[in-house]
This record gives structure tokens, C-alpha cells and sequence, in this order.
């Protein structure tokens, strides 16, 4: 008789965990297609599963629903609060929702358990960067240095570095930046900007061609652009840029004028 509900007992086993593959093989292709309402509804339908609680969460953030998917987070970590996985992306869905506070103890917690890993270091960075905490360009840095595909964090590590005046050690890595892809249009931004606080209209000037000949055209690049030439005294060059000023962004700006 035990050995006869023991085999009943191993069917309907086998038959809940078929059930729960065939769920996920469906809520999954849901997901590929971006059908991600149908796959929510579907995972919701898979009970017990820290898996799916963290699918459930993926989807509501693809639908740019933020505060549910952080829920979902939430309840997946308390199923299992060790999923690195899981930890890291309610990390940093709390960074982009605004929740910088949150994020920073989230990857302070995280980088404590894997100090060698360049995106904690980095999400770390922007965290404490938000919270105005000197210390973001420390870990901007240390991301970069374990990992120097890590184009991100030696971009905002040069762009706060250029804020804080430190003009020096900011050119030292927007260089860098410009040695992996002399391209960037971000980092020649910076250059460019480097330059031009610094008074250096001409080298600022031919950032600002570059950058235009790159696509890269926003009213800031074509003030600094006039600015620069008319400080170069290339006044034939610089006023058909302010009359592109006053006729696309403030045709009563009196400093255009």
C-alpha cells in the first residue's frame, strides 16, 4: 500500500513539475515577442517560484511599470535573498526610479559579498554620485581600473572630475575615452567643454566642428561654438552660428544679439 501511494505520489510530482516547465516555456515566449502582460498573467499562474516572482518583476520593468516591478523584487528576494542576480537588478531599478539611498545600501551590501565586480562598483558610483558623496568617482575609478570596458564609469568619473575644476586629472581621462572610440560623441563633448572653460577656443572649436559633423547638434554646442570663434576673432564664422541660435532656439536672446 506505501508503495503504491509512494509511486502516485512520484507521478503527480512529475506531472506539477511538467505543468510548471510548460508554464515557463509559454510565459517565456511571451516575453521574447514583448508580450509582456500575457507572460505576467501567465507566471502569476506558477505558484511557489522565486523564479517566477523575478520574471514577473522583469516584465512589469519592461513595461515601465517601476513601482510593481520593484515590488516583485522585493517578494523574490524574500523567497531567496541570496540571488546575486536578482539583488542586482532591484539595485538598480532603485537607481533609476530614484531611490538613490536605497540603491547605494543595496550595492554597498552587494560589493561587500563581490568587491572585484566593475558594474556594482559602478552602480555604486552613480548611486552616491546622485547623493552628491565624494566618493562616487573613487568607485567610478575602481570599476574602470578592474575593468576598462567599463566606458560608462570613466565617463562620469570624466565629467565629474571636469565639474570639480580638476581639469588635469579629467583631460588625462577623457583621453582615454577618446583613445577606445575617437569617435564618442561624449567624450568629445567633454573635450570640447575642457577646452573651452580653459580658454582654449581654438582646439574648443574644432571639437565643436567634430561633434557637428558627428550629428551631435544641440544649442549648447553652437553657443560655445560662436563663443569660441568670436573669442578667436573669426567673426565671419562666428555669426552665422548665433543667427542659427536666434532662429532654432531664442530669437529675443539679447546675449545672441
Amino acid at each position: 500500500m506505501i508503495r503504491y501511494l509512494f509511486i502516485i505520489l512520484a507521478f503527480a510530482t512529475l506531472k506539477a513539475g511538467a505543468q510548471k516547465d510548460s508554464a515557463f516555456a509559454v510565459a517565456d515566449s511571451l516575453t521574447q515577442i514583448g508580450a509582456y502582460s500575457e507572460a505576467i498573467k501567465t507566471y502569476k499562474q506558477i505558484k511557489d517560484s522565486p523564479k517566477a516572482l523575478q520574471k514577473i518583476a522583469q516584465s512589469y520593468e519592461a513595461l515601465g511599470k517601476s513601482e510593481d516591478a520593484l515590488q516583485y523584487y522585493k517578494r523574490t528576494l524574500k523567497v531567496k535573498p541570496d540571488s546575486y542576480v536578482a539583488r542586482y537588478k532591484y539595485g538598480t531599478l532603485l537607481r533609476k526610479s530614484g531611490h538613490y539611498q536605497q540603491a547605494d545600501s543595496l550595492f554597498m551590501a552587494l560589493n561587500h559579498k563581490h568587491p572585484n565586480n566593475a558594474s556594482v562598483l559602478y552602480q555604486l558610483g552613480y548611486a552616491k554620485e546622485q547623493l552628491n558623496d565624494s566618493l562616487a568617482t573613487t568607485f567610478y575609478s575602481m570599476a574602470y581600473e578592474l575593468d576598462n570596458n567599463q566606458m560608462n564609469a570613466l565617463y562620469r568619473m570624466s565629467k565629474l572630475l571636469l565639474e570639480k575644476s580638476k581639469f588635469l586629472n579629467a583631460k588625462k581621462f577623457i583621453d582615454k575615452g577618446l583613445e577606445a572610440n575617437p569617435q564618442s560623441t561624449r567624450f568629445i563633448l567633454l573635450n570640447a567643454l575642457s577646452y573651452f572653460v580653459n580658454k582654449s577656443y581654438h582646439d574648443a572649436t574644432e571639437q565643436y566642428y567634430l561633434l557637428l559633423e558627428l550629428g551631435k547638434d544641440t544649442e549648447q554646442i553652437r553657443e560655445q561654438l560662436a563663443i569660441s570663434l568670436a573669442q578667436n576673432f573669426k567673426y565671419e564664422d562666428a555669426i552665422p552660428q548665433f543667427i542659427i541660435l536666434l532662429d532654432r532656439y531664442d530669437d529675443k536672446n539679447p546675449k545672441w544679439h
